[in-house]
């Protein structure tokens, strides 16, 4: 709570605008950057025939837009930031908001959530599956033969999950390295 009030207040009296104006700009390369990697211009610009640098350069007004305006920027309301970029990215690339939101839907549905997720993310994703299903084993009042195999083989392929973890995190930190440090030698 006491950060909520200092923050804003310390911020303010240091130059709010000149600081965050380059976090801003930090947060927009950075958005960018990662709708670039995850290739999503390419598929919005399959799906609406609008070229790609039109898209990334209304992408890249309406963030910064949005992220300029300090009530959205400082709501823990994710409907206003939403509602702010639905209003500025179909303004900034002419389309109307029921044929932007098509183009987002048809393109969330290509998806494949395996790939859009981090080596972290998918980490936790298998290790999820490996203790739900050790836990609906071990609810089991008698185990089989096969089942009590299989609860050993669970345990097991869970100890080498947990062995990759280290692994997983560096080649997450050193991806999420590259990127910050492209963004500061793009600026």
């Amino acid at each position: 709570m006491k950060l909520k009030v200092i923050l804003p207040m310390l911020l303010a009296g240091i130059g709010f605008n000149a600081i965050a104006m380059d976090m801003q700009q930090q947060m927009v390369d950075m958005t960018i950057n990662q709708m670039k990697a995850r290739g999503d211009f390419v598929t919005l610009a399959e799906l609406s025939g609008i070229d790609i640098s039109t898209l990334e350069q209304g992408y890249r007004d309406s963030f910064t837009t949005c992220f300029n305006e300090e009530a959205i920027m400082q709501s823990e309301d994710d409907d206003k930031m939403n509602q702010c970029l639905m209003n500025e990215i179909t303004t900034n690339i002419g389309v109307s908001k029921a044929k932007f939101q098509k183009w987002v839907d048809a393109a969330e549905g290509d998806e494949d959530n395996e790939e859009a997720m981090s080596p972290m993310d998918n980490w936790f994703a298998e290790m999820d599956s490996i203790n739900e299903k050790i836990f609906a084993l071990e609810e089991k009042q008698q185990l089989s033969a096969a089942e009590t195999k299989q609860l050993q083989q669970l345990r097991e392929k869970k100890l080498e999950s947990m062995a990759k973890r280290p692994g997983v995190s560096r080649k997450e930190i050193k991806a999420i390295t590259a990127e910050l440090e492209t963004l500061r030698n793009n600026n």
